[in-house]
């Protein structure tokens, strides 16, 4: 990652016109999805709109099926957020998701099933992650006891088809949701209803 703030990957000028958006933040574990997915739906509720939005636990919730963290059961999850994700979509919300996606296979899955889609790379170093982690997943995945914590137990893959990267290990709350905000000012309408 260079000196820069952010990335502009694949640069989308704008969503297709009366189609809902898909804006999804992904990143390692306490990374702050969660946090900033949560502050860019709370700046963006605050113009006529309908958007929903899920972090990785409350989206679980929903799911028909319960699964582990394992890798063959992420991807299952995926298909599965998918559905709720189009779904919603379908009916007129725009989306904003929280989410680890942690394997480029699986972001191309999203880019291919959705329309109008953003992804968010939050890039903080593991150690930082380790030290926000109040839940205790690394904790955990070090003694042995997580089967699949990406940044530990296997590979974070750097993402190839992220729309923009925020460095949020250098970058404070505040500053984060700036880039985010700035980036999308133009790109998203919120009038989709």
């Amino acid at each position: 990652m260079t000196n820069n703030q952010f990335s502009d990957h694949n640069s989308k000028d704008f969503v297709t016109k009366n189609k809902p958006w898909v804006v999804i933040f992904i990143g390692p574990t306490a990374s702050g999805k969660s946090t900033l997915g949560e502050l860019f739906y709370e700046k963006l509720q605050n113009e006529p709109s309908n958007i929903k939005f899920y972090d990785g636990d409350s989206i679980r919730k929903k799911l028909k099926n319960k699964y582990s963290h394992s890798l063959s059961d992420r991807f299952k999850v995926l298909d599965e957020y998918l559905d709720i994700v189009y779904e919603d979509c379908e009916n007129g919300y725009n989306v904003i998701l929280s989410t680890v996606l942690h394997k480029n296979k699986m972001r191309e899955i999203v880019k291919n099933k959705l329309d109008n889609v953003f992804l968010i790379y939050l890039h903080c170093d593991i150690k930082i992650c380790e030290k926000r982690d109040f839940k205790g997943h690394y904790k955990r995945a070090r003694r042995g006891e997580a089967d699949c914590v990406p940044g530990v137990t296997e590979k974070y893959e750097y993402p190839d088809s992220a729309d923009l990267i925020v460095n949020t290990d250098k970058n404070s709350i505040s500053e984060s949701l700036n880039i985010i905000l700035n980036f999308f000012d133009k790109r998203i309408t919120s009038t989709v209803k």
